[in-house]
């Protein structure tokens, strides 16, 4: 038996039509880094996940049907496409769903201090966000 080398990227596997390469091409999500500024300690703690990421995270989790964290953390660790578009490489982890969970469900006092998933979802035209799940403090 012979073994083959190939040299691979993700790059290479992501299909050029697929939707979610015009999705990247067509939504400027730089506006959450500045919304969620606040919510990052440049100082302390451990190295934080991007909140671009979190953002496409909960988003392909809607935009395919995928009811919980824990379901999407699955697929993106298997769908080289979701792969692509959150930004990770072949044999880079998935965010954990249960530190996704926590961001989303977030304290009471960041949700009244800061921009919340209802908002960033709001400003990338999903208005109904609370239906997808982005439920935040109820003054909201």
């Amino acid at each position: 038996m012979q073994l083959a080398m190939h040299m691979v990227t993700i790059e290479d596997l992501m299909p050029r039509e697929h939707f979610l390469r015009k999705l990247e091409a067509a939504l400027d999500l730089s506006f959450v880094y500045e919304e969620t500024a606040p919510l990052y300690s440049k100082k302390y703690g451990r190295p934080a996940i991007d909140p671009v990421v979190i953002v496409k995270y909960l988003l392909v989790g809607f935009l395919y049907g995928i009811p919980s964290e824990r379901q999407i953390e699955q697929r993106i660790q298997t769908d080289i496409a979701l792969r692509w578009y959150l930004g990770l490489g072949l044999f880079d982890r998935a965010p954990d769903h249960s530190i996704v969970s926590q961001m989303k469900m977030g304290s009471r006092m960041m949700l009244m201090t800061a921009p919340t998933s209802v908002e960033i979802m709001a400003n990338l035209g999903f208005p109904s966000a609370r239906m997808m799940g982005f439920m935040a403090c109820p003054n909201i």
